[in-house]
């Protein structure tokens, strides 16, 4: 939580200068200084105090949300991208494919298909013929243009001439 100034919370000035003048300059400290404290250091009243740290507590509070409905929510505004057309059991045990808005993390030894994958996922994106941007982000330097070419000319090729009427 970050420290608020005490005259932004809309407290009335004459409580911000008694809670200032004790050390009480943002939301925070007051927040964790006990309520007997505040009152024998200033002369702030009872109820005026529990008042203000009710407030102040159910404005500041989290609201509880159950899973489900962000879960709901999440997949109303989620897409579902295809692992593509030569894996539709992998689609399928992903329940659909792989989700925009998660991070997905794909672990394996080397030549497991990994890259293969998001290649795959990749291609399968831009044959879909939309405005859509993929970015490949390589962390080891090892992008192989070649075998994204070959995937292309091997599989999603006559799926691109189909969805753009090419002969």
């Amino acid at each position: 939580m970050s420290a608020t100034s005490l005259s932004d919370l809309g407290i009335k000035k004459g409580v911000v200068r008694q809670l200032q003048a004790v050390g009480i300059t943002d939301l925070d400290t007051l927040l964790f200084t006990e309520e007997r404290v505040i009152l024998q250091k200033t002369k702030i009243a009872p109820a005026t105090l529990k008042d203000l740290l009710n407030t102040v507590r159910l404005a500041y509070a989290a609201t509880p949300l159950r899973g489900s409905y962000l879960y709901r929510n999440f997949l109303s505004r989620a897409r579902v991208l295809s692992t593509g057309p030569h894996s539709p059991g992998l689609d399928r045990l992903l329940m659909g494919g792989i989700f925009t808005g998660e991070l997905t993390e794909l672990v394996g030894g080397p030549a497991s298909g990994k890259t293969q994958l998001c290649f795959s996922v990749a291609l399968d994106l831009l044959a879909r013929g939309t405005d859509e941007t993929v970015a490949f982000i390589d962390t080891s330097n090892s992008f192989s243009a070649y075998r994204l070419i070959q995937m292309y000319r091997t599989g999603f090729q006559g799926i691109l001439k189909l969805q753009l009427g090419i002969a």
